[in-house]
């Protein structure tokens, strides 16, 4: 199971929130305050860090160009399902970033028996980079 935690950050004036996840960690912002992860650090968002519910968020923020490949919250498993050549294809237009979510993600089905077929660990292991199951 993935485990979850939340957190806020304070701003000095009062604002609506906005909700970033990621596989580990759920944070929440301020609507005001949310651009100060992209001027902090530009690489939260250019590995695509943060997992996002809604696209708005992402124009919000300005980073829509680091996420126009990324998987968001809501599809993130979905990418399990395809075939082993749709795998490696859409695997390939990832960030370094999603790539490593992704081979977590994808240790944590195999161990569960949700993914069991060889061509599909294969394809996984060859467009990540990452030996999943010992041979």
């Amino acid at each position: 199971m993935v485990s979850k935690a939340s957190f806020y950050t304070r701003a000095k004036r009062p604002a609506r929130y906005i909700s970033g996840r990621n596989l580990v960690l759920t944070k929440t912002w301020r609507f005001r305050s949310s651009r100060a992860p992209k001027s902090s650090s530009k690489k939260f968002f250019i590995n695509n860090w943060f997992l996002f519910d809604d696209p708005e968020v992402v124009d919000y923020l300005g980073v829509s160009q680091y996420y126009k490949y990324a998987l968001n919250a809501k599809n993130f498993d979905s990418l399990f399902d395809y075939s082993p050549d749709e795998i490696e294809e859409r695997v390939a237009k990832l960030s370094n970033g999603q790539k490593k979510s992704v081979a977590y993600r994808a240790k944590q089905l195999i161990a569960d028996g949700v993914i069991d077929s060889n061509r599909k660990i294969s394809a996984l292991e060859k467009s990540l980079g990452v030996e999943l199951i010992e041979r």
